[in-house]
This record gives structure tokens, C-alpha cells and sequence, in this order.
């Protein structure tokens, strides 16, 4: 029973020990919630102070700015009129300034825009025209290649000819050569002519395309 008793008290102390280190905490907290709240209406105040004292100080300016000097005002305060003058002479300077900047940026960021638009556009019309330039020589160059191959096929096959003629005169050692190298002259020169034509053509080709890249 005794044993029971002291584990029962010891239960009692913890619970009031834990109950007054809980108290002890929460009014800590509150002072310190009460601290901070000090802390911030003392700032508001202060700058709701400043705030009043900024608004007066506008009011002021503004009213010294839009008043109607007269010429007794003028006498006695000459000071004050001098530097509201300067300061709207300073105002009308910096609107000035201003509007300049203004209507410039206004005026570059237009004739920014239509330049960007016309090199667009002219960029548009170089590339459809070159376009078509590009493939219409092409295909020029493509029929030339096929008509001189044709002309190729159709002289080789008459030179052919020629060339089984030139053997059935080997009875005339003499004629056979001279018609030999009649055969082989001929061939040469008209060969090299069709193949010049591609080179040719394909010369005018070139320098036309050089004209779109400089």
C-alpha cells in the first residue's frame, strides 16, 4: 500500500510539474506575441506619420504650384516665387524631354517594324523568283543533257558505219588511212562540240545563280 501511495504522489508531482512548465510556456509565448504586436503598431504609426507628413508636404507643393501669383505675392515672397518658376520651368523641361523620348521610341519602333516587314516581303519575292529561276535552268540544262545525249547515240551510230566502210577498204591501204583519219577528225571535233555545249550552258548557269549570291 505504502509502494502504491508514493507512485500515486509521484504521478501527481509530473502532472503538476508538466502543468506549471506548460503555463510557464504559453505566457513566455504571449509576451513575446504581445512584444511583436508593440513592435508593429509602433512601425504602422510611424510610417502612417510619414505618410501624412509626405501628403502635406504635396499638398504644399501643389498648392504653391497652381496658385495665382499676384504682384504683392510676387513682392513680398520673391524667394518663393523664384523657385516655383524654376521648378516648373524644370517640369516643363523634363515633359518635354519626355515627349521627345516618347514620339522617338514611337517613330523607331514603327519604322523598325515596316523595314522588318519590307525585308521580309523582299526576302518572300528574292526566294520565290530565285526559285524559279533555279528550276527552269534546270530543267534546261536537264533537256540539253538528254538532246546531246541523243545526238551522241545517233553520231555514233553513223560514225559506226563509217568505221565498218573504212574496213572494207583494206585493198586501198592509202584511202583507208586518209578516210581513217578523216573518220577520227570528224569525231573529235563534233564529239567536243556537244560536250562544250553542256559547258557552256552550264557556265551561263553559274554566273546567272552568282547574281543571287554575291
Amino acid at each position: 500500500m505504502e509502494h502504491y501511495n508514493t507512485f500515486d504522489e509521484t504521478l501527481v508531482n509530473i502532472d503538476k510539474g508538466t502543468s506549471s512548465n506548460f503555463t510557464t510556456s504559453m505566457m513566455e509565448t504571449k509576451q513575446k506575441n504581445d512584444l511583436i504586436e508593440r513592435s508593429v503598431k509602433h512601425e504602422t504609426t510611424e510610417l502612417d506619420l510619414m505618410s501624412k507628413n509626405q501628403e502635406e508636404i504635396d499638398s504644399f507643393y501643389q498648392s504653391q504650384i497652381t496658385k495665382s501669383w499676384g504682384l504683392w505675392d510676387k513682392w513680398t515672397n520673391r524667394s518663393m516665387y523664384d523657385q516655383v518658376q524654376d521648378v516648373k520651368m524644370e517640369l516643363l523641361k523634363t515633359s518635354a524631354d519626355y515627349r521627345v523620348a516618347f514620339y522617338k521610341t514611337l517613330l523607331e519602333t514603327r519604322l523598325e517594324y515596316f523595314k522588318e516587314r519590307c525585308d521580309a516581303g523582299l526576302k518572300m519575292i528574292k526566294g520565290h523568283y530565285r526559285q524559279q529561276v533555279a528550276t527552269f535552268l534546270t530543267k534546261k540544262l536537264q533537256e540539253l543533257s538528254i538532246e546531246v545525249g541523243d545526238r551522241q547515240f545517233a553520231f555514233i551510230k553513223m560514225m559506226m558505219k563509217k568505221y565498218d566502210y573504212a574496213r572494207s577498204l583494206a585493198n586501198y591501204p592509202r584511202l583507208q588511212k586518209q578516210f581513217d583519219d578523216s573518220i577520227a577528225a570528224e569525231e573529235d571535233r563534233y564529239l567536243h562540240f556537244l560536250s562544250g555545249l553542256l559547258d557552256k550552258f552550264e557556265a551561263i548557269l553559274n554566273e546567272e545563280l552568282k547574281r543571287y549570291n554575291p
